[in-house]
């Protein structure tokens, strides 16, 4: 049943900051919804309607980083972007990456993650995210706001949220046993961690991409992230050969 299982990596980047240059109007998209970043449009309609309500953390450990995360952001366009790429081949998923306007907000995140598991029938969603433990607590009351078509095929109870290895010990220790990767069937040596590793080596295209206007801007990290996808591909049997021997060696 695990081969119908889809895992994967919710994460922001801070760094994939944008001034206010151009416009829209001026500077459109070439193709907007057409690979990896979603169409702006419709997203940015979703996050005008519901980015101004409160978000109440629970988890002590991620406090002040939401709060660090709220700063720095006048003049800019986008303060960063919210990224979902699969957990097994750390690979972006199409309609997978959204601009954020201010912090990392739950209906930014809603809109890109619904959109990058959009069309896929699944038997188990596992989610590693590093604020998993707040994030789908109240995600199923959420749900209604957005389209219809962006409803996930898979039951409520075969989606569960995970924090990844690294992320783990950031939070408190009550009752977050359920979280780790590590008491998790079908998820095997999976540490959730993947698109942290795409994050590091993709933040040295920043900037070029600080200045643009929104339209070349998406299509420049389109680009960026459609390589990224393609060197996944043509290293698939180097990466394999490593994680083998590693498994052995364990």
């Amino acid at each position: 049943r695990f081969l119908y299982a889809l895992i994967v990596c919710i994460d922001v980047c801070f760094r994939f900051k944008n001034h206010l240059r151009s416009s829209d109007e001026k500077d459109p998209t070439l193709g907007p919804g057409w690979s990896y970043m979603v169409d702006h449009g419709p997203y940015i309609e979703h996050v005008k309607k519901y980015a101004s309500e409160a978000e109440i953390s629970t988890c002590a450990g991620f406090a002040a980083v939401h709060l660090a995360n709220l700063k720095g952001i006048k003049g800019h366009r986008t303060s960063g972007v919210a990224g979902v790429c699969c957990a097994r081949q750390d690979c972006f998923r199409p309609n997978g990456v959204a601009d954020l306007q201010v912090g990392e907000r739950q209906a930014n995140i809603d809109f890109v993650f619904l959109y990058a598991i959009l069309g896929f029938a699944l038997t188990t969603l596992i989610v590693s995210y590093d604020i998993a433990c707040q994030y789908l607590k109240n995600f199923w009351q959420r749900l209604p706001r957005l389209p219809a078509h962006l409803h996930p095929n898979v039951a409520p109870e075969n989606v569960h949220a995970k924090i990844p290895k690294f992320h783990f010990d950031a939070h408190q220790k009550k009752d977050h046993t359920r979280y780790s990767f590590n008491y998790t069937k079908g998820a095997g040596r999976i540490n959730g961690e993947g698109i942290e590793r795409l994050w590091g080596w993709l933040k040295r295209g920043v900037g070029q991409t600080v200045e643009m206007g929104p339209g070349a801007r998406h299509d420049v990290l389109d680009d960026f992230f459609g390589w990224s996808n393609f060197r996944k591909m043509v290293d698939i049997g180097t990466s394999a050969l490593f994680l083998w021997g590693n498994l052995n060696t364990d």
